[in-house]
């Protein structure tokens, strides 16, 4: 990888030291290696992608466009348009809250992430040199 790497520590069970010792005599990957494919593997998971972005400013414009047609109902009724108005506002609040909620989740499972590839990168070093 061409990436600039960093150091860090990561705390695992026996079992998981154990099994990840077993994919490096199977596949020949150095332990560095396989730990930053878990970490990917992580990144991909909890990756806040465009399409989700998508649709929560989808829910929002539609909620808009909702506000925006009972505004233009012809003589409605006050108190069944504060009605309306408050629903719509409640679904747009809704979305962007959520949307929120996913954008402090990536950043969380980002920090974690370079907390457990520092962790990873100081293991190999401490991990003695392999000879041939």
């Amino acid at each position: 990888m061409s990436r600039k790497k960093v150091s860090s520590t990561v705390w695992m069970t026996a079992e998981q030291r154990d099994a990840l010792r077993d994919i490096k005599r199977r596949t020949g990957k150095p332990m560095a290696v396989l730990h930053r494919e878990g970490i990917d593997s992580v990144v991909e998971q909890y990756a806040v992608t465009k399409a989700d972005i998508a649709v929560h400013a989808d829910q929002a414009l539609e909620a808009a466009r909702k506000v925006h047609a009972q505004l233009h109902m012809p003589h409605p009724k006050l108190s069944e348009l504060a009605q309306h108005v408050e629903r719509l506002h409640r679904d747009l609040s809704n979305a962007l809250s959520a949307l929120r909620q996913s954008t402090a989740e990536a950043s969380h499972a980002r920090e974690q992430l370079r907390r457990v590839f520092q962790a990873a990168e100081e293991a190999l070093a401490a991990e003695p040199p392999i000879t041939r």
